[in-house]
Parts: structure tokens; C-alpha cells; sequence
């Protein structure tokens, strides 16, 4: 991103996505990054494994997982559209819930479940409302 910023890229050009693990890193960028890009679309943004691995792995769901949650609150904004999923092994909406902490109207967490688990984002079926959805984020007249 730094790179971008300093070719003259202009931050409000720059929207970053991911999904699993690139989501939760778009989500760390907002506190390591701060004002080098515009705002993002994340895809079942996860951390620290599939829920049922805490028991056999601990200290990433119990120790490390609360350490970024702590640093990701601490960023200034978190222009972000999120798409979660009901039946995600890894974090469910609730497990992101975290995120809705300053009453803005972003982070918003849209959720549901089309029986696809993480990877709902390749079989999404809401697809259509998926994509208006994102047309809509990404076209805000306020950035």
C-alpha cells in the first residue's frame, strides 16, 4: 500500500479485499495503515483456525487471536463491508461482532447462509444482491 501511496496513488483510489485470512490482515491494516487507503470488502475474514481446533491449539484462538483483536480496535476507522457466514467453521458473525464498537455505520457485517460454510463467497446464493451490495459500498459519495 505504501508503495501505491508513494507512486501517487491517492488513498481514497485504493480499496482493499480479501477473504479468510486476507480479510483479517485488511482488518490489521487499518490500525498499521492508517489513512493509506480508502475502505474494503472482506469475505469471511479468520484468524487463528477453525473453531473446533481451540481445544488442540489454544493459544492461537485464546492468546494470540485476543492480542489482534485488541490492536484492530484500536484503528481510527474501519471502513469495511463484511460478509460473513451463519455455518463458517472459522468465525461466524458473532465471532466478529467485536467489530461494531463505535456506533458507525461502518463496519457493517452482512450475514446469512447459503450452506457453504467458508468458501460461501465462490457459491454465494445471494450473488445478485452480493455484487449490489458492494457496487453500492464501493460507490458511496461520502469517500
Amino acid at each position: 500500500i505504501n508503495l501505491f501511496n508513494e507512486a501517487g496513488i491517492k488513498p481514497h483510489n485504493i480499496h482493499l479485499s480479501g477473504f479468510s485470512a486476507g480479510g483479517w490482515t485488511a482488518l490489521m491494516a487499518a490500525k498499521a495503515l492508517p489513512g493509506t487507503f480508502n475502505k474494503g470488502v472482506l469475505f469471511a475474514p479468520a484468524f487463528a483456525g477453525p473453531r473446533y481446533e481451540a481445544r488442540f491449539f489454544p493459544v492461537w484462538r485464546k492468546i494470540i487471536r485476543p492480542k489482534q483483536v485488541k490492536e484492530i480496535l484500536k484503528a481510527d476507522e474501519l471502513e469495511f463491508l463484511i460478509f460473513a457466514y451463519e455455518d463458517d467453521p472459522f468465525n461466524r458473525p458473532i465471532e466478529l461482532e467485536f467489530l461494531i464498537n463505535k456506533g458507525e455505520p461502518y463496519p457493517e457485517i452482512i450475514s446469512y447462509n447459503c450452506n457453504e460454510g467458508h468458501f460461501t463467497y465462490r457459491k454465494d446464493c445471494r450473488d445478485e444482491e452480493t455484487y449490489k451490495r458492494i457496487l453500492y459500498f464501493l460507490s458511496d459519495p461520502d469517500t
